[in-house]
């Protein structure tokens, strides 16, 4: 009888922590993130005369977007280039320096605590601001980057960064990565502090150059870290808005050279400033950023996982 009672009061402490912990995130998550995935998805397949739903048409808001000669199929390949090159880009360097900063701070000397506080000073800085100091620094005439280039000498590498269509995307790609360089290095910094010391002495012991622990220790050892990076910076890429309506517009100028899906999707849903909004075709873009997070996300979490096994084994 006493065990039945124990069991009894065991399975009630469960549904009630269940309840008190597991629900809450449970209702929120569905609330706040399934339920608008769906509606979006079933928005996509009405069309819309601006806010206003119409008929059924099932799929083809999607051909329109893929394949068409609608004007919104070619704003949306000229977009998702634009997300490939910035996701290969951002990916690449954004990592690569975090790595390399958690690599210099993870060596004991002086002032490391300082230097790390400021190498995650700019992710603490808002976007409005940072949008504002660059509009600032990189202005053609009186901004402090070309003036520093002409006190240089090199005068005739001063033109508008952002005003080129040959470098504003990759020059807004150089303020993210300086702007969120800081939060790899500290992720990439916790996963080499969790390596035991004694795996590091040996390998010290053994002769391991620089560039061998490296490979064979490090970058082995921290891949929980590197998974975590890649997926929020896989993502935070794909999501890409704030940055580029903060430095040339919703249009994602100059001549769209700057622009990615997530302006597109708010010029197409929200109107913008280019005209009347359409709900079914926004809807649209919209799913096709959350599938390629997913696919992408998957890919990249499968891909690190069998390495991981693989190390392990």
């Amino acid at each position: 009888m006493n065990l039945s009672n124990s069991w009894e009061k065991l399975a009630t402490s469960r549904r009630l922590a269940f309840t008190v912990f597991v629900l809450p995130g449970t209702i929120f998550f569905l609330v706040l993130v399934i339920y608008p995935v769906f509606s979006s998805f079933a928005n996509s397949l009405f069309s819309w005369r601006g806010l206003e739903r119409e008929a059924f048409i099932g799929l083809q808001n999607f051909k329109t977007v893929f394949a068409s000669d609608n004007p919104i199929s070619a704003r949306f390949w000229n977009a998702a280039g634009h997300n490939g090159y910035s996701l290969i880009f951002v990916v690449f360097f954004q990592s690569t320096v975090g790595f390399a900063f958690a690599l210099m701070l993870f060596q004991d000397l002086p002032g490391t605590r300082f230097f790390r506080a400021l190498v995650f000073l700019p992710v603490t800085l808002s976007i409005v601001v940072v949008g504002f100091l660059f509009n600032l620094l990189l202005h053609p005439t009186w901004g402090m980057i070309n003036a520093g280039i002409r006190l240089l000498g090199a005068g005739d590498f001063a033109f508008p960064w952002l005003g080129d269509p040959q470098t504003a995307l990759t020059t807004i790609l150089l303020i993210v990565i300086w702007q969120w360089a800081g939060f790899p290095t500290l992720i990439f910094l916790s996963g080499l502090n969790s390596i035991p010391q004694s795996i590091i002495e040996a390998a010290r012991l053994d002769g391991a150059s620089g560039i061998h622990r490296i490979r064979s220790i490090y970058l082995p050892l921290i891949i929980p870290q590197l998974l975590t990076v890649l997926i929020l910076t896989i993502t935070g890429n794909l999501r890409m808005f704030d940055i580029i309506y903060a430095l040339t517009g919703p249009t994602g100028g100059p001549n769209y050279a700057t622009d990615v899906l997530g302006t597109l999707f708010y010029r197409t849903a929200f109107g913008g400033i280019t005209g009347l909004a359409d709900k079914g075709l926004g809807s649209t873009i919209g799913i096709i950023i959350v599938f390629l997070i997913a696919v992408i996300s998957f890919g990249v979490n499968r891909l690190l996982h069998n390495r991981r096994v693989e190390l392990e084994g």
